[in-house]
């Protein structure tokens, strides 16, 4: 990926990671789960996952990350399968970070075993995508600036194409946090250094 002679252009999937994490331990969450789509070296969204990892265990939060096959992205039933037997194993998280499709099952899951959102059980996403504004509840987001991505995508490209010569670059916008239904925070943050 970066640094591989390849151009990219992406989210700053670190700093969102970050953020998210922060969002939860300002919301009073100790146990958390995270689900990984892809544990590939380098792969950066990768990355997103283990900054929020270390942001949580710098803040004497546990962490319980889970990887699954990134093939079964949207699969319902496969990710809530997966969420039912964490939640078995770990009967005490009370906050969730993974993709949109899988903190629907996180929530589906999480209800069924009695717990309240955000009351009982916390979740934030990482796409942003249509799922995360019309489900209910209203998923809180890191909502990846899709358009802005795709503008630089294209103008990096048509650059490449006019002068082959051009060193590679690596393109990182940054995220923004939405706030919906399926957090609550207990203390104020501050993310005025995520900006």
């Amino acid at each position: 990926y970066a640094n591989s002679g390849i151009s990219t252009v992406s989210s700053d999937h670190p700093i969102s990671g970050a953020m998210a994490a922060q969002l939860l331990v300002d919301c009073g969450c100790k146990h958390v789960l995270q689900t990984v789509g892809s544990g590939a070296p380098g792969s950066p969204w990768n990355e997103r996952h283990t900054s929020f990892e270390k942001k949580l265990k710098t803040n004497g939060i546990d962490c319980y990350t889970h990887f699954r096959d990134v093939l079964r992205i949207s699969d319902i039933e496969f990710n809530r399968q997966l969420i039912r037997d964490q939640l078995l194993q770990y009967p005490e998280i009370d906050g969730y970070f993974g993709n949109d499709i899988c903190c629907i099952a996180a929530i589906e899951e999480a209800k069924s075993v009695g717990k309240r959102i955000p009351d009982d059980f916390q979740v934030i996403s990482c796409d942003g995508t249509y799922l995360s504004e019309i489900y209910s509840p209203k998923l809180t987001t890191i909502c990846q600036p899709v358009v802005k991505i795709a503008e630089w995508a294209v103008d990096t490209i048509c650059k490449l194409i006019d002068d082959p010569s051009i060193d590679s670059c690596d393109v990182q916008l940054k995220s923004t946090i939405i706030e919906r239904e399926t957090t609550r925070r207990q203390k104020k943050g501050n993310y005025t250094l995520f900006q």
